[in-house]
């Protein structure tokens, strides 16, 4: 099948970055509606998208960026045929609109065999449109436990991220479809797999320098990996169910034994970090510049909870925000 980058995408990659996240999200629940069926579609307002498809592999990415107001204008984004690269001076977005439009392209191109789809919200403030699914039980969301994950949420090329599951099988697995097993702290799936039970693989989608305005995004190596998952796709009726299996011995579980709090959940930063909290009293450690941008304090506990949430989880009360400079 051919994943080559035309015209066609570049127009509709860039209408998916000219995007709110809002919008986006009103945007995929339509299409994914109209490809799956409204019957087929589970979702959560603001939260998460869910499409059960017909073969026992399920999709993810996330609808969020870091950056507050999309690239609107005619000539924010910018495509160098010559070098093959796409940016934008106001910051592109390409974490992860890059991996909503190869999923949109990989359904566009299996039309009998639909993987399952989850596209989720606020994952780069911790993943609460994950959280919020992973409280749905994987079978009623896709009608069956898929054999394995694939979130397109990775930058570079041919990376393949495990978090902390440890289920030598699957990567090697992965591996045999030309990707390279690398170290990563975070994204929607290390969430999802291990209430889910669930292998999962996070794998590159062509952009580096994320959550800055120097974010490139190279869709000839967003090309070679839909290929691959392609394969992927094709071999589903073959492959084995892959379990979760938790890690022991990787960065992921040093990160937690050894002061954690030395890290940001968010951007990832070593240093002094502040304790906050996501939907549902999930804790976090972030930096003082995330917790600038994504937290307000309680009124009536003073804890630091996301923005986004209207309810403490503590003791049932945000009826306002106040600034970090009040608290």
């Amino acid at each position: 099948m051919d994943y080559k980058f035309y015209a066609m995408d570049l127009k509709t990659f860039k209408a998916l970055c000219k995007m709110t996240d809002k919008q986006l999200f009103h945007e995929m629940l339509y299409v994914l509606k109209r490809a799956y069926g409204k019957n087929a579609v589970t979702y959560r307002r603001n939260k998460f998208i869910a499409a059960r498809g017909t073969i026992p592999l399920v999709l993810v990415a996330h609808l969020d960026t870091v950056f507050k107001t999309p690239p609107t204008g005619a000539f924010d984004i910018l495509y160098d045929r010559d070098l093959g690269i796409i940016n934008s001076y106001k910051g592109l977005g390409a974490d992860d609109r890059a991996g909503v439009y190869g999923i949109l392209k990989l359904l566009g191109n299996n039309k009998k065999n639909l993987p399952s789809v989850l596209f989720t919200m606020d994952e780069e403030i911790g993943g609460l449109g994950a959280i919020a699914a992973s409280k749905v039980p994987v079978v009623e969301l896709f009608g069956e436990k898929p054999k394995y994950i694939v979130e397109l949420d990775r930058q570079g090329i041919n990376d393949a991220v495990f978090y902390d599951c440890d289920n030598k099988p699957f990567v090697e697995y992965v591996e045999s479809f030309g990707f390279m097993l690398e170290w990563g702290t975070f994204t929607d799936i290390s969430i999802l797999c291990p209430i889910w039970e669930c292998a999962g693989v996070n794998l590159s989608i062509g952009y580096v320098n994320e959550h800055s305005v120097a974010e490139l995004f190279f869709p000839d190596d967003w090309s070679l990996t839909l290929e691959k998952v392609q394969e992927m796709i094709d071999e589903i009726n073959e492959a084995p169910y892959f379990d979760y299996i938790p890690a022991h011995n990787h960065f992921g579980y040093f990160k937690k034994l050894f002061k954690e709090q030395n890290f940001c959940d968010i951007c990832d930063t070593f240093g002094l970090t502040y304790e906050a909290y996501a939907e549902g009293g999930y804790r976090m450690n972030v930096c003082a510049d995330c917790l600038v941008d994504y937290f307000t304090a309680c009124p009536s506990c003073g804890k630091m909870h996301t923005k986004a949430m209207k309810v403490c989880s503590f003791c049932d009360n945000l009826e306002k925000e106040v600034l970090l400079d009040e608290v």
